[in-house]
């Protein structure tokens, strides 16, 4: 197994992620509480499907996060500001 990306953040005061790792030639991509209860999961056969489904997945939560907070009726952009951790390993070698 080797880890490609990882992004943590809150929802409800709880740690979530949403992590992607290579296991045997497969990609997949999980949305899942630290406590390992999981949310979505996706599996894609190259790199960057599963760059692009995993940086889908941020954007997701982040915007779902965004939605339902004060700073969004405060008027303050929505830029990622729900991200906590960003971590990008890099293109697996072949």
């Amino acid at each position: 197994m080797k880890r490609i990306a990882k992004h943590t953040f809150r929802i409800h005061n709880t740690r979530a992620m949403v992590s992607t790792v290579q296991i045997y030639g497969e990609y997949e991509t999980m949305v899942m509480y630290e406590d390992g209860e999981e949310l979505e999961s996706y599996i894609n056969q190259t790199y960057e499907e599963a760059t692009a489904c995993h940086n889908r997945l941020v954007n997701k939560y982040n915007d779902r996060l965004y939605e339902s907070s004060l700073k969004k009726y405060f008027g303050v952009p929505n830029v990622g500001q729900f991200v906590e951790k960003q971590y990008y390993y890099g293109k697996p070698r072949g």
